[in-house]
């Protein structure tokens, strides 16, 4: 049986933002074709970094990071556009364009300069909104959705692309429960139909639903990496965010695991505020 071929490679990548101190030392992970996989850390953690090295918008200082084999900073843009799909953290519009005209923007990378999209293009746009679930909005003006809504049009931008490969970062951060259920099911459902998905994100939880392999990020490096079951244990969410948590198995015909962060008792001394 032939080994399976990393679809992503990243290989000692080292990155520092001017003088502010290093980002990234030394960090090493490998992500699989057609897999979900959850990049979990504090905040400031590098995550973000990562995220946009990987995606080709920073170049790494030191090391390398390798698409299929090949070394994405000897790749031009679009063709990196062509096979990454990037879904930024936060990102506003300062226009109220339609979701429509936002999502067919991810057919930039096939256009010439000052090209209109073509029949295609709308064509391939229509079916991206379709496949997150937004085509009854594809009209509204994108200043009048919710959250969670624009993030599924960011995801759906990013699949107009047709990449083979999708980056999100922290894609439910600031959505309640039934909007981050959505996020989750459209990333569950495309690693299905054949998209890699790396996905930066604050919920244990939900790598240990959704996820293939995990890694955690912390000390500027990539602590661990391995399956959810292997890499999401008491110790190492301890380590990573300063808590004590227990990893329980919930029964009832759900039977899966489940991190729980366990409350310390304690009380505040406030009596200097009651001074006046």
């Amino acid at each position: 049986m032939e080994p399976v071929r990393a679809r992503i490679f990243v290989n000692a990548v080292c990155f520092t933002y001017g003088t502010s101190g290093d980002v990234l030392v030394n960090t090493n992970l490998t992500v699989n074709d057609a897999e979900v996989f959850f990049v979990l850390g504090p905040n400031g953690s590098g995550k973000s970094t990562l995220l946009k090295c990987i995606s080709g918008i920073l170049k790494p200082e030191k090391g390398a990071v390798f698409l299929d084999g090949t070394d994405i900073a000897t790749m031009p843009p679009e063709h990196i556009a062509r096979k990454i799909g990037y879904v930024p953290q936060t990102q506003a519009s300062q226009f109220p364009f339609l979701i429509r005209d936002i999502v067919v923007m991810g057919r930039a990378p096939y256009l010439k300069i000052s090209q209109s999209p073509t029949t295609l293009d709308w064509e391939i746009a229509s079916h991206a909104m379709h496949a997150v679930g937004i085509n009854r909005i594809a009209d509204k003006p994108c200043d009048c959705i919710s959250g969670g809504e624009w993030q599924l049009c960011l995801i759906a931008r990013a699949l107009a692309q047709q990449p083979e490969l999708l980056v999100l970062d922290e894609p439910t951060a600031h959505l309640d429960l039934g909007n981050q259920m959505k996020i989750l099911d459209v990333i569950y459902r495309l690693s299905q139909s054949g998209i890699t998905v790396i996905v930066a994100s604050h919920f244990p939880n939900h790598a240990l639903q959704f996820a293939h392999q995990v890694a955690v990020l912390n000390n500027r490096t990539v602590l661990r990496q391995g399956t959810p079951d292997e890499v999401i244990t008491g110790e190492v969410m301890r380590y990573l965010y300063g808590v004590d948590v227990k990893i329980v198995t919930v029964m009832d015909g759900i039977n899966r695991k489940i991190c729980v962060p366990i409350h310390q008792a304690g009380s505040i001394d406030l009596t200097w505020m009651l001074k006046k």
